[in-house]
């Protein structure tokens, strides 16, 4: 799914309180950002559905 500035807001508040999101082709840090990039990234729906639940399975 496209991401506009809704998707982000969303991302933003969901990492602000600790969430993991799992993101396919979404957005992406300015590279000269001295952060790592918060998003765990999948190539597809497969990948982003193993992903979220293996995070699910380790909890918190």
């Amino acid at each position: 799914m496209g991401g506009e500035f809704g998707t982000l807001s969303e991302i933003g508040l969901a990492l602000k309180f600790g969430k993991p999101v799992v993101g396919i082709e979404t957005w992406l840090l300015d590279k000269e950002t001295p952060v790592a990039d918060p998003i765990i990234r999948a190539k597809d729906a497969a990948e982003a559905v193993e992903k979220a639940l293996a995070l699910i399975r380790k909890g918190p």
